[in-house]
């Protein structure tokens, strides 16, 4: 099982889903309650209304928007728009993403022809031109934003699956090196010693480094 996950995972043509699949059976098997939990999490999707459950690396991450003017005469244009000057809070909820959805929506979206995109709300589109109006953003004279949405990049959802992958990877590779049998039925579990020391690593004292482990890339820190 640990072959067929570092195979999956160097091999773009295994879905991202699938290969985590093997993940959640190896981490079941040898009782990694914390892997299993997030690989499960990653194949469902987190809950939104949980923030603190979303690892680090899925946002919040930077997003880029843009709004759609209308003019005298029907005139329009399609602009990017600055978070500059905006509150905090606002600028959180339309300039930023956190990517809750099921790593096979992410694969899919990754592999689209258009970068996806976010509708604002009616109501931050009003705020939006009184800002305008007054000064706090730029303007354009005569116009007023009509429409707007916040970019997710599909480079960014792309760096995200990157991740996923590269973790999965190095759950297998570091288990393999000392337990090739780790994941198989009957095969070791977190209950032997040696086991937990690859899912808890230990800082590597002779270097002075510490070696990240899995389970501190996965765990969110945020408080």
């Amino acid at each position: 099982m640990l072959d067929e996950i570092i195979a999956g995972a160097t091999d773009d043509s295994t879905s991202t889903a699938n290969l985590l699949r093997k993940v959640f059976v190896v981490s079941h098997r040898i009782k990694a309650t914390e892997v299993q939990r997030w690989s499960e999490s990653e194949l469902n999707g987190y809950n939104i209304n949980e923030p603190t459950s979303l690892p680090a690396y899925r946002g919040p991450l930077p997003a880029r928007a843009r709004g759609t003017y209308a003019g005298p005469e029907g005139s329009s244009t399609t602009q990017s728009l600055s978070p500059q000057n905006v509150p905090e809070w606002f600028s959180q909820s339309f300039f930023q993403v956190s990517l809750h959805q099921p790593v096979a929506e992410l694969d899919e979206a990754a592999g689209g022809s258009d970068d996806p995109v976010i509708p604002w709300p009616g109501e931050a589109i009003v705020q939006w031109n009184k800002w305008e109006a007054d000064g706090t953003v730029p303007s354009i004279q005569f116009m007023n934003v009509v429409a707007a949405s916040t970019l997710v990049t599909r480079m960014s959802i792309r760096g995200v699956i990157d991740i996923i992958r590269n973790n999965a990877l190095r759950f297998a590779l570091d288990l393999q090196q000392d337990y090739p049998d780790a994941g198989e039925p009957d095969g070791p579990t977190v209950s032997d010693s040696g086991v937990q020391r690859v899912i808890h690593p230990t800082p590597t004292t002779s270097t002075g480094t510490e070696r990240t482990s899995l389970l501190a890339v996965v765990t969110p820190s945020r408080p």
